[in-house]
């Protein structure tokens, strides 16, 4: 694969963004047990927050925030109402966002299936299967139109 002459251009347009790096922070803490349920609960919040003031963001990242987001809310408590409570938070910021919906419906269909002492990890890993799935997609966006614009120049 080729990418011209200063690699790949970063995809801010279509909105790849992976995994925000203050939640690569949060992911650190956590695994350090550094992070309280004060913490999370906060961290959390703080997601809630950008997820609703991040209007101009990308549609991926908001479904990829808002699994992250389910993800930090199973460390805080793994239980049923806590997965309700966390996907109805997430919900509330941008009702009608399609991948913020498609996201959360995919979660709580993954972990309403998992016990809960499972939930933490298996939240985790789904999240960021939905940020790879992005990236490959927009890697993939990516790429076709580098073959359209070569063609077209």
């Amino acid at each position: 694969m080729t990418h011209g002459p200063h690699g790949l251009l970063p995809t801010t347009v279509i909105g790849s963004y992976a995994m925000p790096g203050w939640l690569w922070t949060a992911v650190g803490e956590i695994d350090k047990g550094s992070y309280g349920e004060t913490d999370v609960r906060e961290t959390f919040d703080d997601g809630v927050n950008i997820a609703y003031w991040t209007l101009g963001a990308g549609p991926p990242l908001i479904g990829a925030m808002a699994a992250h987001g389910v993800w930090l809310a199973m460390v805080d408590d793994a239980s049923d109402v806590a997965l309700e409570r966390a996907c109805e938070s997430l919900i509330e910021t941008r009702p009608t966002a399609v991948n913020l919906r498609w996201a959360l419906d995919r979660m709580r269909c993954v972990l309403s299936s998992t016990p809960p002492d499972g939930r933490v990890d298996a939240a985790f890993r789904e999240a960021a299967a939905i940020c790879d799935e992005d990236v490959a997609t927009s890697e993939a966006i990516g790429e076709h139109g580098e073959s359209l614009l070569r063609e077209a120049w």
